[in-house]
């Protein structure tokens, strides 16, 4: 693990590029959830591009509930979005966080940049950040989205659990990274992507996934179902569309890639 100096205001806002993104910027040395903070200044009415950072997390957390490990030496940063977008058409926008991410690592010049259904991002086969999107809508409209961003920068060491998936940028590069300005980029990327989807709507994000997307045989765990056969890409709605054992081509919504 690599020491670097703290993520606050003052190491990231002068690198900032954005219009509106990181704008608010609140850092923590330790939280127990950047997600859990982020959604309580948003039911505070805090602006659209709100960030929280933390150098740690104690109860960080995925998607389905699982744990998120969340040393110090790696980002862990959430967003506050008010798209305008109808709930129901908001599916696509995790997949645009998504392909934020990766442009922001791809920039870094590592390899074997890819990206698995929904949001996991993978670096020479192994999983290098998660993202975890919790919205909340009343009557079809979309109050408030909250964007959790895990990405392993500077993380040097893994629970023997972790080591044969989990992969981080400073192990790929053989150098470390520059927290803040991985940070700044990833703002400006993500803003660009998110103001991107709300005036072109899921086609540009689908395109940009699908360049970077992992298919092939999967198995898909959900809360009510486990579906096995071949991924072979994306609906128009961002569904991950799986070739069923018995031949049956199914949209897949929600659940884990495994």
């Amino acid at each position: 693990m690599i020491r670097a100096p703290r993520l606050d205001a003052a190491a990231v806002q002068p690198l900032l590029e954005t219009r509106w993104l990181g704008r608010a910027w609140h850092w923590r040395g330790r939280t127990a959830s950047t997600n859990d903070l982020a959604r309580s200044l948003a039911e505070r009415d805090a602006a659209a591009g709100t960030v929280v950072v933390a150098d740690t997390q104690s109860r960080g957390r995925g998607r389905r509930g699982h744990a998120w490990r969340s040393p110090r030496g790696g980002l862990w940063l959430s967003v506050v979005l008010r798209p305008t977008t109808p709930a129901a058409e908001l599916g696509p926008l995790g997949l645009a966080v998504a392909v934020a991410v990766a442009e922001t690592v791809e920039a870094l010049g590592t390899r074997q940049v890819e990206l698995k259904w929904p949001n996991d991002v993978l670096v020479a086969g192994g999983k290098v950040a998660g993202i975890l999107t919790e919205a909340a809508a009343e009557g079809g409209r979309v109050r408030h989205v909250v964007v959790g961003i895990g990405v392993n920068l500077n993380v040097t060491r893994f629970p023997p659990a972790l080591c044969d998936r989990a992969a981080s940028i400073h192990r790929e590069l053989g150098v470390a990274v520059d927290r803040a300005a991985f940070a700044a980029d990833l703002c400006r990327r993500l803003e660009l992507w998110v103001d991107r989807f709300e005036r072109e709507g899921a086609a540009p994000v689908l395109a940009a996934w699908r360049a970077r997307g992992r298919l092939g045989p999967v198995t898909v765990v959900s809360a009510t179902t486990t579906i096995e056969g071949v991924a072979i890409g994306l609906d128009a709605d961002g569904a991950l569309l799986v070739r069923r054992v018995d031949g049956v081509l199914e949209p897949v919504r929600s659940g884990e890639v495994v």
